[in-house]
């Protein structure tokens, strides 16, 4: 995994790629690509690093264009869920699931979400593209702005 900026890409055949969305190092993005269990928490947790690095405000992206790893996804979640709510400078956490992903597993999903996003700061969403999610991070960021 290179964190750098190389948005709308994957880095050969890296599972799970982190990499800075921007030049200012406030959108952090994990590309997902038939990753592993271990590999998915290992991202996470450079993530985590990262951002919280940073002394500024940073949102970050799951891209999973693939199909989930094996196994019920939900306890791997709920971990990285509370890793990301424990990063005070994260604000945003926008998750574009593959489209395979059944119904009932993007809601439970949805709903582990919001219930370990713990940092009442923080807003996780689910959105359907790369330009969906930059473009509601733009949107919270005005509406923070005014606020």
């Amino acid at each position: 995994m290179i964190v750098g900026h190389t948005p709308n890409r994957f880095e050969g055949d890296v599972a799970a790629n982190v990499v800075w969305d921007d030049e200012a190092h406030s959108i952090i993005r994990i590309d997902l690509l038939n990753y592993t269990w271990p590999e998915y928490h290992e991202a996470i947790q450079q993530i985590v690093t990262e951002a919280g690095q940073q002394s500024h405000r940073v949102d970050v992206i799951i891209h999973n264009p693939s199909d989930p790893a094996p196994g019920n996804p939900l306890p791997h979640l709920r971990s990285s869920i509370r890793q990301i709510a424990a990063v005070t400078n994260i604000r945003m956490i926008v998750t574009i699931p593959s489209r395979r992903l059944p119904g009932f597993i993007r809601a439970l999903a949805d709903t582990v979400l919001h219930g370990y996003g713990a940092n009442s700061n923080q807003q996780a969403i689910f959105v359907n593209s790369l330009a969906e999610a930059r473009q509601r991070i733009r949107e919270h960021r005005e509406q923070s702005a005014q606020a």
